[in-house]
């Protein structure tokens, strides 16, 4: 009882103090931990009070003791001093409601010749170099290669600026997801404003080292107008923010992009040691403005390996030019490679941070002598479920136009095999990006199927120009191939409870050595088909292992019941010099995870309003199901066609193939209106391995529709489905303005329209989208289209997102619109489709 009125008593002397505290920007002592007893997450809140009332009092020699509320000794000083007392309230009081602030916030003034405006991907050329100037930017590199550029905007000669600014992830309870960012802003320190929006910056999150990294470039900023640009970081949830991070300022960015000279761009070199001249920034003597010292380099890549073949670094933002090979650190240039080159500049301040980098452009050469061949040629013996071929791939040749292949069988005469077999890269096939194989500085790899496993075939390569042709390559040898890759459990097509099945096969090899094969690999993967981002894949160090429990690693997503997969392996044999000769790929087989194994699982059922022609609706649905707003499987018949003028109603009803018994026939769907007894209503023979739906077109808005589902076969039925039920149709879309077949001369014409619906909850409606369209039919584009997160938008004027195409005179138009209602549980239950109203546009 004691201990409870003590309890009582901190409380409440607690809330006092909080009333009378006020802010500090000084670290947080007090955040003891985190709902459940989960870490601390940050902020000192409720349940650090809680935390701190428990252990009020108390000393090491208490049961309740906790030495991590000791936060204060004698007059609130930081020494520990062995209780919990008056002194630790305190500190805690002055503290309570307060976060941690962002920190590690930094930034760098770039100057670049290619657009800083957000492009994904980045284009590689535009990137060279990050990932290997790690020695000049340190543990930085992964940071500046979230610097995105443009490419395709911007000519030699031109100039791009901007900020980088980057920071550590700001963490709460442990976790770095549902945190929001902002960046403030102030120009000659006047005004922060926060600049992060949908339309001018992006920020990008990436793990560096051992933490999470998050960034943003600053294009509006104009290093000619002599301004000082300032910026702090707050994290932000939906209703909270923390205090400013520190405040970093850029003032001073290096001068124009260094130009390159020699070699030229595309150029051939013959000699070994070339010598590479450029023009630098040319910042000759320091402080220049902010930036205190500064180095620049010069890099070059063999994109034939592809790898760094030099990389020097000079003291001093004034050297234009260097000896390939001068300190004795470059690999030796090969013949037939090529290589691209540029160089950059960097500027520090007083402690050494970089603050400014000045990028270049990069070129490339070709290296190129006389007795050149094509190099790192490699020949794999690939056995799929469809036959066995030979994958022959090679580095490109520089200046080589065309490539001659040539084969000998059993070790007869070499014969030049024809350049149909080359085939488009990446095959289909995932063993080529488990071993990383090809670059896009590779010719297409030359498919050889015309071979059999009991032959023996060797390869060489020539490399053609114009009018010349390099000698013959090394040769390569196949001689063994690996045996199918079967697939044993579970069977194709299963059904499966487990959230953690095992998987079995037979990858055809017992030990090694097998033929020319010495030592080997395997690869296993799970793919999710109902969402393909999922996907779990586990590689195994030995060629013979034979079964995977799913998620062993702890890597993969759980499985969701009712999504389809589908599951296989390859084995890889590398000989004695440990090169990749063979590859066997196994077939992908199916299964379906079950919860409830045994029934159709996915049901849904969807009302459909629609004053659109059978062609058009047909069309629709399509999109729909491209944009994954609409479940995709075979329909068994069509919506009733439309008479002009009318509006139909249906009911989509769709579910996921069945996994179970085997045998399968077909589905039968059950119905009731209002609550009657249910009734067979529809019987369909189908194959497995298909999601199905049906439209019931004998359907009225007065009535409440309800639906299961079974599978049958000759002998069986399942148990029914989940019920889904129907209840509420959105009413019809109305056109209004411009009329049906009418004249308009105004370039953004305004049009209206109403959907029927004022306010929500509508029936069983809690949520909805609308959707304009505009056609051009004399060219037959669509050239405007703008979503509404609501139901009650009822006005838009053309192209008011500056996203349509312009109106052209003498052109005929059509315009529409669609409605979609979600439940509360945001499922997709109802669809409204416009009829199509007409326009011509004439100029006045």
């Amino acid at each position: 009882m004691k201990e409870n009125h003590l309890f009582l008593k901190v409380i409440i002397l607690i809330v006092f103090l909080l009333s009378f505290s006020t802010p500090s920007l000084a670290l947080i002592p007090g955040d003891f931990g985190s709902a459940n007893n989960g870490p601390p997450d940050g902020v000192v809140d409720f349940e650090d009070l809680m935390i701190f009332a428990l252990a009020y009092g108390s000393t090491p020699s208490d049961s309740n003791w906790n030495p991590a509320c000791d936060i204060a000794g004698l007059n609130g000083s930081t020494t520990h001093d062995g209780c919990i007392d008056f002194e630790d309230l305190m500190i805690f009081a002055m503290n309570y409601g307060r976060r941690d602030k962002v920190t590690g916030v930094k930034a760098i003034a770039i100057t670049t010749p290619y657009s800083l405006e957000p492009v994904w991907p980045t284009p590689a050329s535009s990137m060279i170099g990050f990932e290997d100037r790690t020695n000049k930017i340190g543990e930085k590199s992964l940071i500046l290669q979230n610097i995105k550029f443009d490419k395709l905007k911007g000519k030699e000669g031109d100039s791009y600026y901007g900020v980088f600014i980057y920071w550590d992830a700001y963490y709460q309870n442990g976790s770095t997801e549902n945190i929001n960012y902002k960046v403030y802003r102030s120009i000659d320190e006047i005004n922060y404003d926060n600049i992060i929006s949908d339309d001018n910056l992006y920020l990008d999150e990436y793990f560096e080292g051992e933490k999470y990294i998050i960034a943003c470039i600053d294009t509006d900023v104009d290093p000619n107008s002599g301004n000082s640009y300032s910026y702090y970081i707050t994290a932000c949830g939906s209703d909270w923010e923390t205090n400013p991070s520190q405040t970093v300022s850029i003032d001073t960015w290096l001068p124009l992009c260094c130009t390159l000279i020699s070699p030229l761009d595309q150029s051939i070199v013959t000699d070994p040691n070339p010598t590479f001249t450029w023009g630098p920034v040319d910042v000759a003597s320091f402080p220049y403005g902010s930036i205190c010292s500064g180095e620049s380099d010069l890099w070059i890549w063999d994109s034939n390996e592809p790898a760094q073949a030099w990389y020097i670094i000079f003291n001093n933002l004034t050297t234009s030019t260097a000896i390939y090979n001068q300190d004795g650190q470059a690999t030796p240039l090969v013949p037939g490679h090529g290589y691209y080159w540029n160089s950059w500049s960097y500027g520090y301040d007083l402690e050494g941070e970089i603050i400014a980098i000045s990028f270049c452009e990069a070129r490339s050469f070709g290296y190129k002598i006389t007795e050149g061949v094509v190099s790192d040629v490699n020949a794999t013996a690939v056995t799929t479920e469809w036959g066995y071929h030979i994958d022959l791939t090679y580095n490109s040749y520089y200046g080589a136009t065309s490539y001659k292949n040539y084969r000998s069988v059993n070790g007869g005469d070499y014969e030049l095999l024809p350049n149909y077999l080359y085939r488009e890269f990446p095959p289909d096939n995932n063993w080529h990006n488990l071993e990383g194989w090809g670059y896009s500085t590779s010719p297409p790899p030359f498919c050889d199927d015309d071979v059999t496993p009991d032959n023996t075939y060797s390869y060489y390569v020539i490399a053609c120009g114009d009018g010349w042709e390099t000698a013959p390559s090394e040769i390569v040898t196949i001689d063994t191939w690996l045996p199918p890759c079967s697939l044993i459990s579970p069977h194709d097509n299963s059904a499966i409870s487990d959230p953690n099945p095992t998987f079995t096969w037979n990858p055809g090899v017992s030990s090694l050595p097998y033929g020319s094969i010495y030592s080997g690999k395997s690869h296993f993967f799970v793919h999710d088909q109902t969402d393909p981002n999922r996907y779990w894949s586990i590689s195994f160090d030995e060629i013979i292992n034979s079964s995977a429990t799913y998620n062993q690693d702890g890597q993969a997503d759980p499985l969701v019941a009712g999504h389809d997969y589908n599951w296989g392996s390859s084995v890889y044999g590398y000989d004695e010099n440990g090169n990749l000769i063979a590859v066997s790929v196994s077939e992908r087989w199916g299964f379906g995870y079950l919860v409830e194994e045994g029934i159709v699982n996915g049901v849904y059922a969807i009302a459909i309003t629609n004053q659109l022609s059978m062609s058009k609706f047909e069309d629709k649905m399509e999109q729909l199901e491209e944009e994954d707003k609409l479940p995709s499987g075979y329909c068994f018949n069509e919506i009733t066609e439309l008479k002009e003028g009318f509006t139909n109603y249906a009911i989509r009803i769709g579910w996921y193939n069945y996994y179970g018994a085997s045998g399968l026939k077909g589905y039968r769907v059950y119905r009731n209106i209002n609550e009657e007894d249910f009734a067979l209503v529809y019987t369909f023979e189908a194959s497995a391995g298909y999601d199905y739906s049906v439209y019931d077109n004998d359907v009225s808005t007065d009535n409440v529709y309800a639906y299961y589902v079974t599978a049958y076969g000759d002998d069986w039925e399942s148990d029914h489905s989940q019920i889904v039920t129907i209840n509420t149709w959105l009413p019809p879309c109305s056109l209004i303005n411009p009329p049906n077949n009418s004249v308009i001369n105004n370039l953004n014409p305004i049009f209206n329209w109403t959907t029927g619906i004022t306010n929500l909850p509508y029936g069983s409606i809690y949520s909805g989208e609308s959707e304009i369209w505009v056609c051009d039919t004399t060219i037959g584009w669509i050239v405007w289209q703008l979503c509404f997160d609501d139901l009650t938008t009822s006005t838009v004027i053309y192209n008011q997102d500056g996203q349509a195409t312009p109106l052209v005179s003498g052109h005929n138009y059509w315009w529409n619109l669609e409605a979609f209602g979600y439940d509360e549980n945001d499922n997709l239950i109802a669809i409204s489709w416009s009829e199509d109203w007409y326009f011509d546009y004439l100029e006045n």
